[in-house]
């Protein structure tokens, strides 16, 4: 369940574009192909959307896993 609410808070901070095209694409099993007709871009564009989508959702996972890591380190030194 965690792991959910992290994606969609990472999905909720990329640009509309973005987030259109990797929900369309990764939410919606949509393709390529077909989300570029849809929204009139090229493919090599939907995959370069695709391609930073991950990288920022890849970055915004970790960014949390060090907060979430810090927050444990913290407690554990006040508790122990």
């Amino acid at each position: 369940k965690e792991t959910v609410l992290l994606l969609n808070e990472a999905i909720q901070q990329l640009p509309p574009q973005r987030k259109l095209i990797y929900t369309l694409c990764k939410m919606e099993g949509k393709s390529y192909e077909d989300v570029s007709k849809k929204l009139g871009i090229s493919v090599s564009t939907i995959s370069d959307h695709i391609v930073k989508a991950g990288k920022s959702i890849r970055a915004y996972y970790l960014s949390k896993d060090i907060v979430y890591t810090a927050i444990l380190l913290c407690l554990s030194f006040l508790v122990g």
